[in-house]
């Protein structure tokens, strides 16, 4: 048996959850600038601060805390990545919405 049977557990939907961030409703292909560093302080998370991320799925944890695989807006190679399930993962306190005009020019 698989550890999670998505058909014995009908109310999780990476593809259709959501999460507020900043009063704002954050799905699967919203935009979101990533700021690393309020839960832990690893090298290689603070060469993402300020990059622009697309939300890929909403997730939760083992005690029901949402948080985001996301991966980077504007990489030549990101689809690949997206292909094989290849995230970077991101806790809502993390993140920030992007607003319209901050788009421009990501990808």
């Amino acid at each position: 048996m698989p550890w999670w049977d998505p058909d014995a557990e009908a109310a999780v939907s990476p593809d259709t959850d959501t999460v507020t961030i900043g009063g704002r409703e954050i799905a699967r292909g919203s935009r979101v600038r990533l700021l690393p560093g309020t839960r832990r302080a690893d090298a290689q998370d603070m060469f993402l601060i300020g990059r622009i991320a697309e939300v890929q799925a909403v997730l939760h944890d083992v005690e029901d805390q949402p948080y985001l695989a996301v991966s980077l807006a504007g990489q030549p190679d990101e689809d690949v990545r997206i292909a094989h399930g290849r995230f970077l993962y991101f806790m809502p306190d993390e993140v920030e919405p992007c607003e319209a005009s901050e788009l421009e020019g990501t990808g």
